[in-house]
């Protein structure tokens, strides 16, 4: 009976939300992140009635599941802020993953680990950024986060030497600037 309410009032945020989206762009914004939130709040409520919420990997398909509905939202209603905390959503999984399943545990591992990531997001983000604009700018944002993952990666699971963390982290910053100011005439139009 919970369940089934809970879920009807997702379902209701989420309706008005997408059809008062024109009229009310904030409150349909509010609508949808009350949805959201209900909806991983209510998932947890559900794991730890029914004794499961010590099985990580239960909780981390879970985590994904809302993550996409949470993007495919953000799609249909044309909310960039939405698609963008799906994407981070099953970015976390992914970082949870690597360091349960592939035992990353060093520097360059991490980055081997997600620095791939990163660039596909943003080659993807780049390549939609024309056709299907809305799609293509939270990709690239994505992936513009993703490149600093592994030093985050790096600071929360091991116990590095921070010396070679901040210099990593400055190097890639560097870079970074570098890149938007050669691209300065492509993202400044994409932002405008």
């Amino acid at each position: 009976m919970q369940i089934g309410l809970g879920l009807a009032f997702i379902v209701a945020l989420y309706t008005v939300a997408l059809r008062r989206r024109e009229q009310l762009p904030v409150i349909a914004h509010l609508l949808v992140g009350l949805g959201s939130l209900a909806l991983l709040v209510l998932g947890l409520y559900v794991f730890h009635l029914h004794g499961m919420a010590s099985r990580s990997l239960l909780l981390a398909a879970y985590i994904t599941f809302c993550s996409l509905i949470w993007i495919v939202t953000g799609i249909a209603a044309y909310m960039r802020m939405y698609q963008w905390c799906g994407w981070i959503g099953l970015s976390l999984v992914y970082g949870w993953m690597i360091q349960q399943y592939a035992e990353v545990s060093t520097l360059g591992a991490a980055q081997i680990a997600w620095l791939p990531v990163s660039f596909l997001l943003i080659w993807l983000g780049w390549l939609l950024q024309r056709r299907i604009k809305q799609i293509g700018s939270v990709l690239l944002i994505t992936g513009g986060f993703l490149w600093f993952a592994p030093e985050i990666h790096t600071y929360w699971f091991m116990e590095s030497p921070t010396g070679m963390l901040q210099l990593l982290l400055l190097g890639k910053i560097s870079i970074a600037g570098i890149v938007l100011y050669r691209f300065r005439n492509q993202w400044i139009e994409w932002v405008v």
